[in-house]
């Protein structure tokens, strides 16, 4: 499964670890593991805690510049 078709793009439009957990029926600890393998093969997913927080797709690079800090 590829977890990224899960993931919106856009910090506004960001998925909480929940919600992403409702959608594909895995725990959250597989989705994150999933997350890390679709980040280790290029895919820019980003999260946040903050203001709710969750995971959303990014094609800003300050954006990801500031994550990857």
């Amino acid at each position: 499964m590829d977890i990224s078709v899960y993931i919106p793009h856009g910090r506004e439009n960001a998925i909480s670890r929940k919600a992403l957990q409702d959608l594909t029926g895995f725990p959250d600890r597989n989705n994150r593991k999933r997350i890390e393998r679709a980040r280790l093969n290029g895919v820019p997913i980003l999260s946040s805690a903050a203001r709710g927080g969750g995971y959303w797709k990014s094609s800003d690079a300050k954006e990801m510049r500031t994550f990857c800090k």
